[in-house]
């Protein structure tokens, strides 16, 4: 768990997210974790070099902790290479527990509380009522009060007593809206959806990562994961019994063992900076006017990124082991491997989700729209 940086998190509030920010939000990062530091050897091995409580969290229900392996070269070869470029680590933890274990499980047992699995939601259901600001009196306000769904092949409605969170994620929470009758009319219509909400901005402005990765074979001595891969019965066997007799193993260990977020170092030289301005010129300048208001606003701040040494563009990974990626195992080949990858962070490129169908049960149409903005490319390219 990577928390945004400072100014991504103040450019949440700036888009009009009022209370988004990194004052109100550092302090929910501090609440929610409890790290655990390792032993003075593997701090050093890894080049763990702050205990501040303000950054870390000391009390929080999710559990951090850091690989302990001296034997290991990888994780201290990581570090060693971002601080030869004069890049020091922050070294947040890789590996954290559950949010199940974190929060669900203390709480399961409270009468007040029941979780519905494979439920499907159909639509939210909303009334106009009126506004009850004095300002706006005489304004009327869309209200979510019940919330239509099946479960176990039963259509159900429940009605809420205080409010409906819609927390659906990015493919199904516009999804939901369009269904409850938020979102294009034009689109509403051609489902036979009465419109609550005419919004044709529902469902776009998507925005999503890819990534791409190079492996290497490296030196016998390294101890990787392929043969997990590759899933060699006495291997599993014995990676499957450290588990379960004392947790311990290479099951305990995340497939990420490294993870850096940096800027493109690329532009940062004075030559570059020259480039990064002639590119943003050619592909940002003449296509100001077609912006929606909120991509204006978002490019602004991408192009600062992309200018700022301090702030990171694209992350950065290391898998210890062959991730063949678009093959399957029996292309991979025989060996030990490292995987290093990379995913621009802030893509240029927009895409849009929406209904196919008035049927809840059907998938959405999701058109990420990779790459279609050039200046992706680009960025793409040069972090590679």
């Amino acid at each position: 768990m990577i928390a945004a940086s400072k100014t991504a998190l103040d450019t949440w509030g700036k888009l009009g997210n009022r209370g988004w920010d990194w004052k109100t939000m550092a302090p929910c990062y501090e609440k929610s974790r409890t790290i655990t530091f390792p032993s003075e050897p593997h701090r050093q091995h890894l080049g763990i070099n702050w205990t501040s409580s303000g950054i870390s969290g000391e009390s929080g229900p999710l559990q951090g902790s850091f690989q302990e392996a001296l034997t290991d070269p990888i994780p201290k070869a990581w570090v060693d290479t971002f601080e030869a470029l004069n890049y020091k680590s922050s070294t947040d933890p890789v590996f954290w527990s559950s949010s199940t274990t974190a929060y669900y499980m203390p709480v399961k047992g409270r009468e007040n509380l029941t979780i519905l699995t494979e439920a499907v939601v159909g639509k939210i259901l909303l009334e106009m009522e009126r506004e009850t600001s004095i300002h706006d009196k005489n304004e009327k306000q869309v209200v979510a009060k019940r919330v239509e769904f099946v479960h176990q092949g039963d259509r159900r409605c429940i009605k809420a007593k205080k409010e409906v969170i819609l927390a659906a994620g990015a493919s199904q929470s516009p999804k939901l809206l369009e269904l409850s009758g938020v979102g294009s009319s034009e689109l509403l219509q051609l489902h036979n959806i009465p419109t609550i909400v005419d919004n044709s901005f529902v469902g776009e402005n998507l925005q999503d990562h890819l990534f791409t990765a190079l492996y290497f074979e490296v030196n016998d001595e390294v101890v990787t994961k392929d043969d997990l891969l590759r899933q060699v019965p006495a291997v599993l066997q014995k990676a499957m019994v450290e588990y379960q007799t004392g947790r311990t193993g290479p099951l305990c260990v995340g497939a990420v063992t490294s993870f850096a977020i940096m800027p493109l170092v690329d532009f940062l030289s004075k030559a570059g900076q020259k480039t990064r301005k002639e590119l943003l010129d050619q592909y940002l300048g003449s296509q100001a006017q077609s912006f929606l208001p909120s991509q204006s606003s978002q490019y602004s701040f991408l192009r600062s990124i992309l200018g700022n040494p301090i702030e990171g563009s694209a992350s950065y990974f290391l898998i210890p082991v062959q991730a063949a990626l678009g093959s399957n195992l029996k292309s991979v080949i025989p060996g030990s491997f490292i995987t290093l990858g990379t995913s621009p962070l802030n893509p240029f490129s927009r895409g849009s989700v929406h209904i196919s169908s008035s049927d809840a049960a059907q998938k959405p149409d999701i058109n990420p729209n990779y790459l279609s903005h050039p200046l992706d490319i680009e960025i793409f390219a040069r972090h590679l």
